[in-house]
């Protein structure tokens, strides 16, 4: 049989899942509104997914340029054109963007 809890330990119980719920919930809307984001930029930019270089050179999804591309990884550019590299770059390079914000 289990011991019954005390008025202290039901409170901590309690703070810990309201702590817990309240940094997940957070997190799970910052990375929902992030994928919102990133994907109007997708839509906007290559919205075909085209694998032609941009006029600039640009590639993918996001439409990189190589500079920008650079700036978060040493993976070779033409990797730009898969989708799932390309998001990883995207996340990488919206994290810095809010970081200069």
């Amino acid at each position: 049989m289990r011991t019954p809890e005390s008025p202290f330990q039901r409170l901590v119980r309690s703070l810990g899942a309201i702590l817990f719920a309240c940094c997940f919930g957070a997190t799970a809307a910052h990375a929902a509104g992030r994928w919102a984001t990133l994907e109007a930029i997708h839509h906007l930019e290559n919205p075909r997914n085209l694998t032609r270089p941009g006029p600039f050179g640009e590639l993918g999804a996001y439409q990189f340029r190589v500079t920008t591309w650079r700036m978060h990884t040493s993976i070779p550019f033409s990797q730009a054109l898969d989708r799932r590299t390309s998001d990883i770059i995207a996340v990488q390079h919206y994290e810095w963007l809010k970081g200069k914000l």
